[in-house]
């Protein structure tokens, strides 16, 4: 690997120390208001009032983002590259199953539908995260302020209930590394208010492939509007787009509020996530989606391929505004998640004595608290903080076969317990050096802890106990100035990290015992010009072009035996993103979006699959990530009540599948249609759509799995498909 070039900020262990000494709990950087702050700083709610009469209309101001900023902030005032995908976005003429649904429209984030509910969305950000296999890597994903993102960098977008978001906020570039480890990105979602009267909300769906959704919602407040409360129910099933591939799912969601007094607030969220035997249709060789697309590998029927989740998670937040405006935030959380995934792998490859079988099973509890200490000054505002989190997991390891008998539990093959603690201080800033001028600047201080302990120790198969360190730091700055009231231009830089999981830190590419010390964290650094222009009342236009150096991405070293070893490879980023947001009339609303990125690897490097070594060389294409991707939308609406619709298309350029760069998913252009009908009454209101996806019914991989060792890479998108729903509101 080259040596790495002197880092655009050098990191100071004295900085990170003095950060620390005598912090509370805190948040990092990220500093994240509660949700009233936005209402009183003039967002606009999610939808009106019931008891709003129709023929009133309000003023509509621009929507504010929370994420990344000390006050809620308009994404024109913000000096970074943010999006904002409102409630109506979110919901309206929409399944609500999938963050792909609707995320399309951010440019620079990737979402990839496997259409696979036993492997989850892939999730990326200017190509952080487009070579993870499964869940969501380097992007953080956070839930009403609270880490969904586990301390080694695995998230999961599944325990996201969609119908119960208030909106989703993006945040790309160097102002989201602040946000610790796999901060490629960020994803914050945040959950609708308790609505001020009593309501209570009943939806039904249904669409191709058998697929259906019933969800109920109540909320309201008690005790003079002291307390607040809003909760929903969501279950869903479907058979599926290929054999082999049913799944079900229930999801659940508390969030409570309590106004205590003097400028005090105490908020709960509770989350639940259950997904019993989602069947797993595997991906497709280049042969097999040729010939049949819609087909499901052999091997998923013959192991009969398959995973269950179970997924709880529970956080209090405490706040406190003080005088001058200083404020104080606590917060404490924990979660399990509850995994056995059964996999394809043949017997035969199971006999050797360092393979961990062919069921996974997954046991995870995590604990976290932060806090944060905002001082409101003349010019300057200082938020301090500190966040803890512990995680402990239970990993087994069994064979996927009994005797004859295959897709089923046999022998145990691993067994280990590891534990990843990290403490990370943080420091933001801003400070409004003059009229015109806007500064931000973001520290981060990580310590991170691994452990191993190997508890199946057998001839062949050493103890592969251990333990790794990491000490990392991250710092950004951006730099804003207004040129008027209606354009801003930043510019920003910044260093972010991505540490190995503890499964790739586990074996050693020589084979020997012990964790891989030679596996280091990748770590990034980005440099982001950007310019905004508001338009009319409510449109915006936004420009974005940035180069960002990866030192290290963490890539394959060796496969053999039944384990995968990793090593580091250096990679480059170059991008440019635009969009547009244009109110052609009262009634109409025009929408743009467009990225293109070069990524590719900055050095060559070997990896060894099956005894065979594979040279990947210096400039091929990282793998997964496409060069170019558009998002087109006309949408109608006719006032407040009656009808409204809308027509949208997306292309996306070809993606490779492997770091060979020996293949590669076509590229691909859809288009898809939504009509709403919505509708007041006395006892509350109704609203019904139907949507069109795929109108052409276009052929397409809708995702690949990257390095698939197998080269069932590719995984199949839907073809012409429908799904409709009606709403019904009831307002006692």
């Amino acid at each position: 690997m080259k040596p790495n070039p002197t880092p655009l900020f050098r990191r100071s262990r004295l900085c990170a120390l003095c950060l620390s000494a005598g912090l509370f709990v805190l948040a990092p950087a990220q500093a994240e208001p509660i949700a009233e702050a936005a209402a009183e700083a003039g967002s606009e709610p999610a939808s009106p009032p019931a008891s709003m009469p129709a023929t009133e209309t309000p003023t509509r101001l621009a929507p504010l983002i929370v994420t990344g900023n000390l006050e809620p902030r308009s994404e024109l005032d913000q000096p970074a590259a943010v999006g904002r995908i409102d409630a109506t976005v979110l919901h309206e003429g929409l399944p609500q199953l999938s963050l792909a649904e609707s995320l399309a429209r951010v440019p620079g984030l990737d979402v990839r539908e496997r259409n696979n509910y036993a492997q989850d969305l892939q999730i990326q950000s200017r190509g952080f995260g487009a070579r993870s296999s499964f869940g969501v890597r380097g992007v953080q994903l956070r839930l009403d302020g609270f880490p969904v993102t586990a301390p080694d960098g695995q998230g999961q977008s599944s325990g996201f209930l969609i119908s119960a978001l208030d909106r989703i906020e993006i945040l790309r570039g160097p102002l989201a590394f602040p946000y610790g480890n796999s901060a490629g990105g960020v994803v914050a979602a945040w959950s609708a208010r308790p609505p001020e009267k009593t309501e209570l909300r009943v939806q039904l769906g249904g669409g191709s492939d058998d697929t259906w959704r019933g969800a109920l919602q109540a909320g309201g407040t008690l005790d003079d509007g002291r307390l607040g409360y809003r909760a929903e129910l969501l279950h869903f099933r479907t058979d599926g787009l290929r054999p082999q591939s049913e799944a079900q799912r229930t999801l659940a969601t508390l969030v409570g509020r309590a106004e205590l007094g003097d400028g005090r607030t105490l908020s709960v969220l509770v989350n639940s996530v259950s997904q019993p035997d989602a069947q797993d249709p595997l991906g497709l060789t280049r042969a097999q989606f040729d010939a049949d697309s819609r087909q499901t590998a052999p091997q998923a029927a013959t192991f009969d391929t398959r995973k269950s989740l179970e997924d709880r998670m529970a956080g209090l937040r405490y706040e406190q505004r003080l005088g001058g405006g200083d404020r104080l935030e606590l917060s404490a959380y924990g979660s399990t998640r509850a995994v056995q995934q059964f996999l394809a792998i043949p017997a035969s490859a199971q006999a050797a004595p360092t393979s961990a079988g062919g069921v996974i099973d997954l046991d995870r509890r995590t604990l976290g608290a932060e806090a944060r200490y905002l001082w409101r000054m003349p010019n300057l505002d200082l938020s301090l903080g500190l966040q803890a989190q512990v995680l402990d997991e239970d990993r087994h390891g069994y064979e996927n076969f009994a005797g004859t008998e295959l897709g089923v539990r046999g022998a145990l093959r691993r067994d280990e317990v590891n534990r990843m603690v990290s403490i990370e201080p943080s420091l933001l800033a801003e400070w409004r050096v003059a009229p015109d001028w806007l500064a931000v600047g973001a520290l981060r201080q990580s310590w991170l802890r691994f452990e191993s302990d190997d508890r199946y120790v057998r001839d062949g198969n050493p103890d592969d106990s251990g333990e790794r360190r990491f000490d990392e730091a991250t710092l950004a700055a951006a730099l804003q100035y207004r040129i008027d009231d209606r354009q801003r231009v930043y510019l920003s830089a910044g260093e972010g990290y991505e540490t190995p999981t503890a499964n790739e830190l586990s074996y050693r590419p020589d084979g020997g015992s012990g964790f891989n010390d030679a596996l280091d964290a990748a770590r990034s650094r980005t440099l982001e010009l950007g310019w905004k222009r508001s338009i009319g009342a409510r449109g915006l236009l936004a420009l974005a072009a940035y180069r960002t150096a990866v030192d290290g991405e963490i890539v394959p070293a060796l496969n053999s035996g039944g384990r995968s070893s990793f090593q580091n490879a250096d990679t480059r980023r170059r991008g440019a993103e635009a969009s547009i947001d244009l109110a052609l009339s009262e009634s109409w609303n025009a929408y743009l979006a467009a990225d293109w990125i070069d990524a590719r690897f900055d050095e060559a490097y070997t990896s060894i699959s099956a005894g065979t070594p594979s040279t990947v060389a210096e400039g091929n294409r990282v793998p997964g990530v496409a060069r170019r991707k558009l998002f087109a939308e006309l949408a109608w609406r006719r006032g407040r009540e009656g009808w409204s619709g809308a027509l949208d298309a997306r292309y996306a350029d070809d993606v490779p599948v492997n770091d060979l760069n020996t293949d590669a998913a076509s590229a691909y252009t859809v288009a898809s249609a939504r009509l709403v009908y919505t509708q007041r009454a006395t006892w509350g209101g109704y609203s019904a759509f139907l949507r069109g996806e795929n109108l052409f019914d276009r052929e397409y991989a809708g995702s690949v799995i990257v390095n698939e060792g197998n080269g069932r890479f590719f995984e199949p998108a839907a073809g012409r498909a429908w799904f409709a729903g009606v709403e019904l509101r009831f307002t006692p």
